[in-house]
């Protein structure tokens, strides 16, 4: 397990407002924080769902949770793939195991080979220089 989450995508939301399902990430590419949003398959935000609102430390109400893509999973049965997850909190911290179809966690690796902010013109992104 690597021991600090830099060039990680986090994983930081999902949402199905109105039968339009996204999720929100965050990562750095060419000096600047870009947070993108993108759309996702129905099936996806129970599982991402799973994800952030997993809380493995001890709950101290101060500190968020952070969620990283720990640059690893692989292939599950029926579209499905294991998804490689560093969550922090504080200065704890750990990889754990979780479920997401194959389609997203292509995509996370998708956002982590881009290169070319270029690339990113047709999602949401917000950014912010480093």
């Amino acid at each position: 397990m690597r021991d600090t989450n830099e060039n990680m995508i986090e994983i930081v939301g999902v949402s199905d407002d109105k039968y339009i399902f996204s999720s929100t990430v965050r990562f750095i590419l060419e000096n600047e924080q870009l947070t993108v949003t993108f759309g996702i398959d129905e099936v996806d935000i129970k599982y991402i769902k799973k994800i952030i609102e997993f809380r493995p430390f001890e709950h101290t109400g101060v500190a968020r949770y952070k969620y990283f893509f720990a640059l690893g999973g692989g292939k599950l049965e029926n579209d499905l793939a294991k998804i490689d997850v560093r969550v922090e909190q504080l200065n704890n911290h750990k990889q754990f195991d979780f479920t997401v179809t194959r389609k997203y966690l292509s995509n996370l690796w998708w956002f982590y080979e881009v290169k070319d902010k270029d690339l990113l013109s047709s999602y949401v992104v917000n950014t912010r220089k480093l």
